[in-house]
């Protein structure tokens, strides 16, 4: 049976506005005859641990899958939406791959762009040419960083994108020290800050 990709579901974060380009990618659909529906990654309800993605069942999703729906594009940019969301996407990415639906920023793509150590670790794995990076946590030496890596450095959040809160280093003893104290008590790796040559 041939899939008729005249409908596609666009993700987004349905707390902030649509942004330009969700319009712009809606306009050219609407060129080629394509339907679109906006989906709010935050009306669904979290899947439990107990279930599994191939087991769960999201109503919502299922109702626009039903209607002819099965190409579906994730919007939901970590700069900008709260770890909430991102999971409620995360998991519907998910959702969706486990059942074979086309999905644009399908979830190894979404957790590459969520996390930017996840990203480092496989662009390393697969030889991809890319700037050394590490994670930095509050078990971090700033003797470890003063002798592994070499001025200019990036400075950035593990999660994050769209060039926001991005930091140039110059000077690693005076500018480095401040960075390690503001993360000493991160636990969380996507509050996390990660550090990468210039390349």
């Amino acid at each position: 049976m041939v899939k008729n990709y005249k409908k596609v579901g666009i993700i987004y974060d349905g707390t902030k506005e649509v942004d330009w380009a969700i319009s712009s990618f809606r306009k050219d659909f609407r060129k080629r005859g394509v339907s679109t529906i906006l989906f709010d990654a935050n009306s669904i309800d979290s899947i439990s641990p107990a279930e599994s993605i191939e087991t769960s069942s999201i109503p919502e999703v299922e109702k626009c899958v039903e209607e002819g729906y099965n190409v579906w594009m994730n919007r939901v940019y970590p700069s900008e939406s709260s770890k909430q969301t991102i999971h409620k996407s995360l998991n519907l990415v998910s959702w969706l791959g486990s059942r074979n639906y086309v999905t644009i920023n399908p979830l190894t793509a979404c957790a590459a762009d969520y996390d930017k150590d996840f990203a480092y670790k496989m662009m390393k794995k697969y030889e991809i040419p890319t700037p050394k990076t590490e994670l930095i946590t509050g078990d971090t030496k700033l003797e470890t960083i003063l002798e592994e890596f070499a001025l200019p450095l990036i400075l950035k959040k593990n999660t994050g994108g769209k060039g926001m809160n991005v930091t140039k280093i110059n000077n690693l003893e005076n500018e480095i020290i401040e960075i390690i104290d503001d993360v000493e008590n991160v636990e969380d790796e996507e509050e996390a800050i990660i550090i990468g040559d210039i390349y």
